[in-house]
């Protein structure tokens, strides 16, 4: 199974050895089909660490402590690479961990483990006394050892004792060298799993339980055609079952000895197919690309204006732009309400156009470290709520013009780009807010970016900001990390595997739900009680006030559990805020923004420290937070800097190589968390809330995948990947984008109808098609409630809605419509003619003329480019005012920027 060996950077003696498991090779070892995949064998492992170790196998080694921790899965079309990594310890003795990666995916670790030279240095083992006379295996036990790899492993013989069993089997001559034999050794565990199941259920999933750990595992010998499996049961290890196996020959002698093999119960259940592609369209996560430096597109002389930070950068960026040319003036950092007045003061006393940009440095001022004190909290609520009052004064100020100062706002570790580095939590408010502030004032949007936390040199944060500022290439989400440019995207989690492998809960630990205390606490709940929690405490809110309070009451819980012998193992973290603030709604204040800190986050951190302090070891922490924020979403921006908050905790576990799963939800159905107007936003821009049930499945997916963060929606990207590219590129969600978006079913058959069907007919298809699309924007239960003639305005409609129905009807037909689409056509029965006559280019027989326009067919000329295609806008309507036309289309393009991410909540 060693196939190549790779170059090492470890400490003198390390190797790296790899081997490619395809389909065929998985067959040979003996794996165990589950649908489309198949799983590779536990067994597999053991025999590339003994190869790895034993060169030849003409000296004995053991293999001691070994970790046995996850499946691994091949499919026809897609193996594994397997990778081992051995390095020196003392006496002889190597380290080995054993990690397998499918396609670029990451490396899984699936195996870790001690080997030792030399062969079993205590008395072999002896099973309890078994019966003389051997048996015809039964059908269940024959089924059980059935072997589907290269040896076909058969058992002929059975004799069983009263906590013993042993079997004889025959095997093919293999087209294969091994040292132990996969096929062999595999038995003899699930063997060891079969005898302490027996007949019974393990109460957590109907099937046996699953070799979790070896204590010692010594090969002395390669099965020939006929061996003899023996296993019995010994004393359990923290009530855990544990079993004794040796192989031997039909004659006695020894081949191989398991000592110390402890069962667990199962933690994976089977995803069908058809589950595993439901969680694939609906899970995302966040990637930090690295990309070109910034290309430092050369600007126009102009003024800067600095908030600045009291480190120095932004005394450097003043030097770097005025070597450039342009003109600096530095405001200090005070109150959102305070600063965005004087930045409105000091924009107006520039000529109009003249101020190239605002660069936000204040946030370089807070602490870089978790913080749940007072004072800390208060300053970084304060810098956080200065980011929409910053971006609200330049829209004023400049937004109108054609040269509106765009804000860059810059933090330092509010991010995480890979593993390793501890985030700077407070941080982590003021860069999600930034991202709001971008969607609600789409004119003076610059972008965010996040320094590099290692680096405390002001002059090279400085030249960092100073790329940024003049890159040019649209990079709005961007991060610095050791002289790297890193670009965010959203793209979708991996597919999961067939077997989802789920924490192991257990029936003797107290498990918290906190943050929340309704239906959605009910139905985790139920969840951790169904995956094999004991003990389930609802605690409900948890509001830390920063005088020791939370804490205490944390303590006091875990102290409870203590005396009852059920310690404290996990916490789930309900954090999720899904409604939006009302339209044009004042951003939060900074003592608000505190209150929001408190309710909804810091009471997790809370946990999580005191956890840590008790020396908790927890099973899982798991932390609900809301997708609105983290995608953009105007009116979210009192969800964002709690949600924030929260993925920084999560990360901070995950850099501490703690158990975390952060997930961002879109709304659960039914669970009283959202109000009527949310969801109708939601659901007809294309997302949809989750039924619980389907919810606790993806929190299924989440928990079992590689992902510490990821984020949950049921998202038609048909719908919103317009409505968020109406007025910016968004390349956040270039990805998605350049996936495509799947046409709505039955597009090509409703096209092809309409041009079989006489006039009339396709006249009142037309018309039916159009007045479903405006009943849905307006949130009607049917489009009976219309009339063709009623115009779009005088029904309700506004510029947002009117918006959404060009896009839905861009959607529905497949063609490009002009953003005055409602002005120029201003009824249903007007955007029929329009569709029939200059977009879809049917035949307008027996169309009734629109009032000011001619009959006869398509314009031509100048309707027309070169090639005769319409082009997307038509040109003004007869007597338009061209004035008036820009005002609507600009007032049609702001208005965008509402519906994209109020729907995106």
């Amino acid at each position: 199974m060693l196939a190549r060996e790779l170059r090492t950077a470890g400490p003198e003696g390390s190797r790296i050895v790899e081997a490619e498991i395809g389909d065929d090779l998985a067959r040979r070892l003996g794996s165990d089909r589950r649908g489309e995949a198949a799983q590779l064998p536990a067994a597999a492992w053991l025999e590339m660490a003994l190869a790895a170790v034993s060169g030849n196998g003409d000296r004995p080694f053991r293999l001691v402590d070994v970790g046995l921790e996850r499946p691994s899965f091949v499919t026809p079309e897609q193996g594994v690479v397997a990778q081992l990594v051995l390095t020196p310890g003392p006496a002889g003795a190597r380290h080995f961990a054993l990690h397998t990666r499918r396609a670029e995916g990451p490396f899984r670790t699936v195996a870790t483990g001690t080997s030792l030279p030399g062969g079993e240095t205590s008395a072999p083992l002896s099973p309890p006394e078994l019966p003389r006379v051997w048996s015809e295996p039964d059908e269940r036990l024959a089924q059980w050892c059935a072997g589907t790899g290269d040896r076909a492993l058969r058992v002929r013989a059975v004799r069983r004792g009263t906590h013993a069993l042993e079997i004889e089997a025959e095997l093919h001559p293999g087209a294969l060298r091994w040292l132990g034999d996969p096929e062999v050794l595999e038995t003899a565990m699930r063997l060891s799993a079969l005898l302490h199941h027996g007949d019974g259920d393990d109460g957590r999933t109907g099937e046996p339980p699953v070799p979790h750990r070896i204590g010692s595992l010594t090969l002395h010998g390669t099965p020939g055609d006929v061996v003899r499996v023996a296993v019995w049961k010994a004393p359990g290890h923290a009530e855990r079952p544990v079993a004794q196996l040796r192989v031997t020959t039909p004659e006695g002698g020894l081949l191989a000895e398991g000592r110390d093999v402890v069962l667990a119960p199962r933690p994976q259940r089977v995803a069908t197919d058809e589950e595993r592609d439901r969680a694939a369209q609906n899970r995302y996560r966040i990637e930090w690309r690295e990309g070109e430096a910034a290309p430092g597109t050369p600007t126009a002389t102009g003024a800067w204006l600095l908030l600045a930070d009291r480190g120095g950068v932004a005394d450097e960026l003043t030097g770097l732009l005025r070597g450039l040319g342009h003109e600096v003036d530095t405001l200090v950092s005070e109150s959102g309400e305070q600063l965005a007045g004087r930045l409105s003061g000091a924009l107006r006393e520039r000529p109009a156009g003249s101020v190239r940009g605002i660069v936000h440095l204040a946030a370089l001022d807070l602490p870089d470290h978790a913080t749940t004190e007072d004072e800390p909290l208060i300053d970084a609520a304060s810098t956080a709520a200065s980011v929409p009052a910053v971006a609200a004064a330049a829209q004023a100020v400049t937004g109108s013009g054609p040269d509106p100062a765009r804000v860059t706002y810059v933090t330092r570790g509010a991010v995480r780009p890979h593993g390793g580095t501890l985030p700077a939590p407070l941080h982590a408010p003021v860069f999600r807010l930034a991202g709001v502030a971008g969607v609600e004032r789409p004119a003076v949007w610059g972008g965010v970016l996040d320094l590099d936390p290692l680096s405390r040199d002001a002059g090279a944060d400085a030249a960092a900001v100073l790329a940024e500022l003049l890159a040019g290439d649209g990079e709005d989400h961007v991060a610095v990390r050791d002289g790297r440019r890193l670009t965010a995207r959203i793209v979708r989690c991996a597919r999961s595997e067939p077997l989802l492998d789920l924490p192991v809960l257990r029936g003797d630990r107290t498990y918290l739900v906190a943050g929340h205390d309704g239906a959605l606490a009910g139905h985790v709940e139920r969840w951790l009680a169904e995956r094999g929690a004991g003990h389930v405490v609802r605690t409900g809110p948890l509001v830390p006030h920063g005088d020791g309070s939370a804490s205490e009451r944390v303590t006091g819980l875990i102290k409870e559990a203590e005396q009852r012998d059920l310690p404290v193992a996990g916490v789930v973290w309900l954090g999720a805020d899904w409604n939006l603030d009302p339209a044009h709604a004042a951003p939060p204040e900074p003592a608000e923004l505190v209150s929001l800190l408190r309710e909804r986050a810091l009471g997790a951190w809370t946990l999580h420290e005191t956890c840590r302090a008790e020396g908790l070891d927890l099973d899982l922490f798991v932390v609900f937070g809301s997708v609105g924020s983290l995608w953009g979403a105007v009116g979210s921006g009192r969800q964002a800097g709690p949600d924030a908050l929260l993925t920084a905790l999560a990360e901070h576990r995950d850099s501490l190589g703690l158990p975390v799963r952060h997930i961002a939800w879109t709304p659960w159905d039914g669970v009283g968390l959202l109000d009527g107007t949310s969801a109708g936003l939601m659901a007809r821009s294309g997302l949809e809330p989750l039924a619980p049930s389907d919810a606790l499945e993806l929190l299924d997916h989440a928990m079992a995948g590689d992902d510490a963060l990821s984020t949950v929606a049921r998202a038609d990207w048909s719908l919103l990947l317009p409505l968020y590219q109406q007025t910016l590129p968004w390349p956040l969600f270039d990805v998605l984008a350049a996936e495509g978006t799947a046409a709505p079913a039955g597009r090509g058959e409703l096209l092809d109808r309409l041009r079989e069907l006489p006039a009339r007919e396709r006249e009142e298809l037309l018309l039916d098609c159009v007045l479903e699309e405006a009943s849905a924007v307006l949130g009607l239960d049917s489009a009976d409630e219309l009339g063709p003639d009623q115009g779009f305005f005088e029904i309700g409609m506004t510029s947002i809605t009117v918006l959404e129905m060009r896009i839905r009807l861009e959607r529905r037909f497949g063609c490009a419509l002009p953003a005055t689409l409602a002005f120029e056509h201003p009824t249903s029965a007007a955007v029929v003619r329009h569709l029939a006559r200059d977009v879809l280019a049917l035949s307008d027989e027996g169309l009734p003329a629109e009032e000011g326009r001619e009959t006869g067919g398509p314009d031509t000329g100048a309707d027309t480019d070169a090639e005769g295609a319409r082009p997307s806008s038509p040109p003004p309507a007869p007597g338009t005012p061209h004035d008036e036309l820009l005002s609507l289309l600009d007032a049609e393009l702001s208005a965008a920027d509402d519906l994209i991410n109020r729907t995106s909540s």
